[in-house]
């Protein structure tokens, strides 16, 4: 899913959860809209230093030659970096480390573990098992790959506790709720009928607990936070498909031609028009 661009409303991207682990190496760090996710994301600078923010209330500030692990469903940000930053990312689900064979103590641990917010220092060990994972593109069993090695980083940081230096907890419940709001709305963006009324349904919660609640934890308002997920899907359509204007609009979930245009333009500065112009390469627009 592409990174969202700054407007007057700051927008916050869902990125889909892709159902399997993933490891990317990146040569330039982005600094990236706030954004949530199902899974844990793991970042290793390999060169460089960038500060992340989590539930936009703490910085967390990750040097070269660390390791930032950041829970499901957590609100974050990375916010500056230092020229020639380079990371390796990696997103995985905690639940695909609890095997059948662990004892309630070593699954204990690992809920733990990833339920936190933490950085560790990369020791050796560490460094190689990122250095492996940037390569594993090239692994003839890539997924079965990465996981193997988020398995032995799993270990080791449990083996060595001292390695970690700042752990934030983080809000259980609400990180549960996040996770089901996150899943409804990605699932329920493209119905342009979709309502605060209906979360707060599939949530069982009140409808004023749900708008308090969303507010506070996703730092906007529900119609916002929409309006977001549909234009950032509006840009994927505009740039990936041939699909004209029109027929973006309706599968992005906007009711009327005007309300999606009014929503992109001021959340991304252009028109859909000239947003395909400029980022499509010159698509021609229909």
């Amino acid at each position: 899913m592409p990174d969202l661009i700054n407007g007057e409303t700051a927008m916050i991207a869902y990125q889909t959860f892709e159902g399997k682990p993933t490891s990317s190496y990146v040569p330039e760090v982005h600094v990236a809209d706030r954004h949530l996710h199902k899974e844990v994301e793991m970042a290793f600078v390999e060169k460089g230093k960038l500060t992340v923010r989590i539930m936009d209330e703490i910085d967390v500030a990750v040097h070269e030659g660390e390791v930032i692990s950041i829970s499901g469903s957590t609100l974050h940000k990375y916010t500056n970096e230092d020229p020639g930053t380079i990371i390796i990312k990696t997103k995985f689900m905690k639940d695909w480390l609890f095997l059948p064979f662990l004892d309630e103590q070593e699954r204990a641990n690992c809920q733990h573990l990833y339920d936190e917010v933490f950085v560790a220092r990369a020791e050796q060990p560490v460094r190689e098992l990122f250095a492996a994972l940037a390569a594993s593109e090239d692994h003839p069993y890539n997924d079965l790959f990465v996981f193997s090695k988020i398995l032995e980083l799993t270990a080791y940081l449990l083996k060595n506790p001292g390695t970690i230096r700042r752990e934030e907890p983080v809000n259980i419940e609400s990180a549960l709720h996040m996770d089901k709001v996150l899943h409804f709305l990605q699932t329920n963006c493209s119905n342009p009928n979709l309502t605060l009324p209906m979360l707060a349904q599939h949530l069982g919660l009140s409808e004023s607990y749900c708008s308090k609640f969303f507010s506070k934890n996703v730092k906007m308002t529900f119609v916002e936070y929409v309006n977001a997920l549909r234009a950032n899907a509006a840009q994927y359509m505009l740039i990936n498909s041939d699909a004209s204007i029109t027929e973006i609009q309706q599968k992005a979930g906007f009711g009327s031609i005007q309300t999606f245009n009014r929503v992109f333009k001021k959340q991304t500065k252009m028109t859909p028009s000239e947003y395909r112009q400029r980022k499509g390469k010159g698509r021609q627009c229909k």
